[in-house]
């Protein structure tokens, strides 16, 4: 048989990818490369289960005020260029979130790097991510710290939180508010006969249900009482 009819019997039986010019083939290779690396092709359901779990989330202050919140998972993940509010978050089973610690910087970065804090959060009490939200100004800074303090109830914190349902907040804004929600439940209640509870214990002591001295070491106390 002439080479000639052998060599165009072969090349019918042979796959058009093996038939691709030795330059035409490395261009091949690479674009099956760049398409099996490109993000649209990697794990979309890790990238689904990403944004559902660890995206935006929002918490709410004591003054019933939703603040919107992401999530750093990575240094990357925090503004290097902006001050804000930060919480150190425990996540249990997906879902369900805990604040363990609210606090305040005017770099936000610069503040969460190397938090003195952020060890015994990790390490001790399971902390699996940071929130952050940026804010401008150090005014709205410390009330919006207040206010989540006050309704969230940190175990981390000590600074800022009610000690019993008598003890108003310390930002003007923030006690005009809560001295009018106060006026119109006791309303509410003068209509069924309910009485407030007596004020009977010391400023040493918490009342049930609020700040509790006992799970906090005494060289965490910031706050004097």
């Amino acid at each position: 048989m002439p080479s000639g009819e052998l060599m165009e019997i072969c090349s019918r039986h042979i796959s058009p990818v093996a038939r691709v010019k030795p330059r035409e083939e490395s261009h091949f290779q690479t674009s099956l490369t760049e398409a099996a690396e490109s993000p649209a092709a990697t794990r979309p359901e890790s990238r689904a289960r990403a944004m559902i779990f660890y995206g935006n989330h929002t918490w709410r202050g004591e003054s019933g005020q939703r603040y919107p919140f992401k999530c750093a998972l990575t240094k990357n993940g925090i503004p290097n260029d902006s001050g804000g509010i930060y919480v150190f978050v425990r996540r249990r089973y997906g879902f369900f979130l805990q604040a363990l610690y609210v606090g305040k910087a005017a770099n936000l970065r610069g503040r969460l790097v190397g938090h003195e804090k952020w060890g015994k959060a990790w390490w001790i009490l399971g902390a699996t991510e940071r929130h952050v939200m940026r804010i401008a100004t150090e005014t709205e800074r410390r009330q919006i710290e207040e206010d989540m303090i006050r309704g969230l109830k940190p175990q981390m914190n000590d600074m800022q939180v009610p000690r019993c349902e008598a003890d108003a907040p310390t930002t003007l804004a923030l006690r005009e508010k809560w001295y009018f929600r106060r006026a119109v439940t006791k309303w509410f209640k003068g209509l069924f006969g309910i009485k407030d509870k007596p004020h009977n214990h010391s400023t040493d002591d918490h009342q049930e249900g609020f700040f509790d001295a006992t799970k906090h070491k005494a060289h965490e106390f910031a706050r004097k009482h």
